[in-house]
């Protein structure tokens, strides 16, 4: 009997924290684009769907809301999505923990740096 509640604990203890360590990556994601010196708020909404992910981003500081992605490939902690028409191009790696995802984003050719957390971004001010 005491073996069946030991066994009990473990498993309601392994089922509590599971979940918190195998975070998935769908949901908002908040990152800062800062291309020619200009900084551009960049959120992505990755959403579930059938075996895979799709995902539309949003560009507030500019208006643009609701863009989708052509293609989104996630395997294992790599991340990868696309919007042709736009000719963007993000590869990066998403972290352990799944709370931030570092890569670079190109577009026409130039390509930076761009890195995404959980966390919304305060609007850029721009100096008078």
């Amino acid at each position: 009997m005491k073996f069946l509640k030991k066994a009990f604990i473990i498993i309601v203890f392994a089922a509590l924290t599971l979940p918190a360590n195998s975070q998935d990556i769908h949901g908002d994601w908040h990152g800062l684009l800062d291309m020619h010196n200009i900084q551009i708020r960049v959120v992505l909404h990755i959403t579930e769907v059938n075996e895979g992910y799709s995902l539309t981003f949003d560009s507030p500081d500019q208006d643009s809301f609701g863009i989708p992605a052509d293609t989104i490939f996630v395997e294992k902690n790599n991340f990868v999505f696309k919007c042709k028409g736009l000719d963007i191009i993000y590869t990066g790696v998403i972290s352990n923990r799944k709370t931030f995802i570092e890569g670079l984003f190109s577009q026409h050719g130039d390509s930076v740096v761009l890195s995404f957390g959980r966390y919304p971004l305060q609007p850029v001010t721009k100096e008078k």
